[in-house]
């Protein structure tokens, strides 16, 4: 069988991707890239399928359907046209998340580790001012700029907390290649409140048989790739959601519920809060248009409870 990657999860960041790759990654009809994000399609397009199989897929054993998880495939405006290239059938699956709550968990992500020192509000105008004045990717050197960054300094030359939630310009530009049928468009708490019915969904998409989900307990287990068993007093101070559970990478596990535990979460202004919310309003109506989804619930306040509100991913 020949190696051809088939199956793409575009993002968005922080609107529950790590999960959904854990869930493809127990079928066992499918093969998904270690680790889950992989820089082919963004800076090492160049080097060919066989490095990508050789650095990403060593572990492929014939299975077929065969994807990854990058959640920059949907933000980067030069992904669609790569991916098409590669595969013109290729299926996509994207999941999205309140734009405001996505933005605060992106700016979390990165202020929770002493990357961004920006309190929320200060960085949020700060990417006001920058998509303003027209700095992006979305012109015709944005694809080395971006990779020239990156191999340079290990990251993007833009926090893009407001821009990665321009969910229906993104999606778009997949529509302009590939036909409806090859994109499923899913919201995270879908995901969160039901997942079983949503692998139905990504089952049904992908053309496989429905199964039970056996392959997910309350233990942790996971019938391909098995997690780690964790101690009673570790599962009792890590409460974290179900989405954090499934994830069998016990260090990031550990991290992120003791992180949890002792970390104060800082408030949102209201006026950013509001601000963000009446930005994102347009972009939604267009997103409403292309899912024929009832978003009005995205206009409600958001107010994180907890560190775990933030911590999608």
């Amino acid at each position: 069988m020949k190696f051809l990657p088939n199956l793409f999860v575009l993002g968005a960041m922080k609107s529950g991707t790590t999960a959904l790759h854990e869930y493809l990654r127990s079928m066992p009809e499918v093969c998904m890239a270690d680790p889950k994000e992989p820089f082919f399609f963004e800076c090492e397009f160049d080097k060919g399928l066989q490095f990508y199989q050789d650095k990403y897929f060593s572990h492929w054993a014939s299975e077929p359907i065969i994807g990854e998880s990058r959640h920059q495939n949907l933000y980067l405006p030069f992904i669609a046209e790569r991916i098409k290239a590669t595969n013109e059938n290729s299926q996509l699956i994207v999941i999205l998340r309140n734009p405001v709550e996505r933005a605060y968990a992106h700016w979390w992500h990165w202020y929770s580790r002493s990357v961004e020192k920006r309190k929320f509000s200060d960085a949020i105008q700060h990417e006001y001012l920058r998509i303003n004045s027209g700095k992006g990717y979305d012109y015709q050197d944005g694809a080395k700029i971006y990779c020239d960054n990156l191999k340079e300094n290990g990251a993007s030359l833009y926090t893009t907390y407001i821009d990665t939630g321009y969910y229906a310009k993104q999606i778009e530009k997949y529509l302009a290649l590939f036909p409806r049928e090859q994109l499923l468009i899913l919201f995270t708490e879908d995901l969160q409140s039901d997942p079983k019915s949503t692998i139905d969904q990504i089952r049904a998409f992908l053309r496989l048989d429905p199964i039970e989900h056996h392959w997910v307990d309350k233990n942790l287990k996971i019938n391909k790739h098995k997690a780690k068993e964790l101690p009673d007093w570790i599962r009792k101070i890590a409460a974290v959601s179900p989405l954090k559970l499934l994830n069998p990478e016990l260090k990031s596990q550990l991290y992120r519920s003791f992180r949890n535990k002792f970390f104060q979460r800082p408030s949102i202004d209201s006026d950013t809060e509001e601000m963000l919310t009446k930005h994102f309003s347009p972009h939604n109506e267009r997103l409403t248009q292309i899912t024929s989804r009832d978003l009005s619930g995205w206009k409600k306040p958001f107010t994180p409870r907890s560190v775990q509100d933030a911590e999608s991913g």
